[in-house]
């Protein structure tokens, strides 16, 4: 099981996850959130505002060492149009809908945490 790096044609490089089972293709960033150990939770949502259901907005925080997939970044940035701010622990996303954040990180098979705190 786990996330594998080759070379196709020379030049192309190709990720693809073994499952224990199966093989897959996969891009980079996928691969790493499948391969995570089970309990780490690398997402978090901060509210604006301490009253809001799931329209409310606030922000995706993402652990520094990770990366969105690039579909997935995209989605986080078209909330707002704002590029992402980083900072020594996270990257962060403003502006983001809490369903939203829910949708990226389930299609990334993980949980997200929801934090009290506000900006």
């Amino acid at each position: 099981m786990g996330l594998y790096r080759g070379r196709i044609d020379g030049n192309r490089t190709r990720y693809m996850f073994h499952d224990g089972q199966q093989w897959y293709r996969t891009g980079r960033w996928e691969g790493v959130y499948l391969v995570l150990p089970r309990g780490s939770r690398p997402f978090a949502w901060r509210p604006e505002s301490p009253d809001g259901g799931g329209d409310a907005l606030g922000t995706l925080v993402i652990d520094r060492q990770l990366r969105l997939p690039d579909a997935h970044a995209e989605t986080a940035v078209l909330c707002t149009g704002l590029p992402p701010r980083r900072t020594v622990q996270a990257t962060e996303y403003d502006g983001v809908p809490l369903r939203i954040a829910d949708q990226i990180a389930r299609s990334l098979r993980r949980p997200l945490n929801h934090t009290r705190e506000t900006r």
